[in-house]
């Protein structure tokens, strides 16, 4: 009678434990630099499809291997007007580029293009541009969105989600996912708030204005 008891008293406290037991979240990536919106969350286009395992996993190992110093791969999308813009040809004509991925349902990366407009009015007549990668599904969200907070730099759209093909090159499980990148297309730095990448554009030009400055050196007037 005794064992039955203690048996009966175990699986209460097993019940009680499992159902008090809270739930453990590990994050799927941490956060650099800036307020991010990560794939695993609820978002449009993810919460009632079967989840692309492979997919993701490329997007996290891709998102690990490009690191300042590596160069990001070439792509071709097209903008508003259908006109299709790829990333080389914007590279050879502007010093430093930023990659920005978004989408008209993130809110911080709504949140940083006052800022984006603020620098690129600064640094574009220096050589800075920006390239926005759109990744919303619908083009009527992109193209409302980009309407109503005027956008002005290189806006293009891939409106696959998180599943297009550039998005799973450049690692977006996240947005806003950014690179930073000379015209070579090799990584200055990535995922950087809106603050910091000011101190590095002030950096990056003010370093070009240093290195093309004329080097000022003494005369001695020899004349008699």
């Amino acid at each position: 009678m005794k064992k039955l008891l203690n048996l009966f008293v175990f699986s209460i406290l097993t019940v009680c434990l499992n159902s008090c037991a809270p739930n453990i979240v590990v994050p799927s990536e941490p956060e650099i630099g800036c307020e991010h919106i990560p794939l695993d969350n609820v978002l449009p286009g993810i919460g009632s499809e079967l989840p692309r395992i492979s997919s993701r996993h490329e997007q996290y190992r891709n998102d690990k291997q490009l690191v300042p110093g590596q160069r990001v791969s070439d792509f071709s999308l097209t903008n508003l007007d259908g006109e299709e813009v790829s990333l080389s040809d914007v590279l050879l004509q502007h010093d430093i580029v930023l990659i920005d991925f978004w989408a008209s349902w993130c809110g911080p990366c709504i949140a940083s293009f006052p800022k984006l407009k603020e620098l690129r009015d600064t640094y574009g007549p220096e050589g800075f541009e920006v390239v926005a990668v759109s990744i919303d599904r619908e083009r009527e969200d992109w193209e409302d969105s980009s309407t109503e907070h005027e956008i002005p730099w290189l806006n293009l759209g891939e409106l696959e989600s998180w599943h297009g093909e550039v998005a799973i090159k450049y690692g977006v499980h996240f947005v806003p996912k950014s690179y930073l990148v000379d015209s070579n297309g090799c990584i200055l730095q990535k995922d950087l708030p809106t603050t910091s990448l000011e101190e590095v554009l002030l950096s990056q030009f003010s370093e070009d204005a240093d290195n093309d400055s004329p080097v000022e050196t003494d005369t001695e007037d020899n004349s008699t």
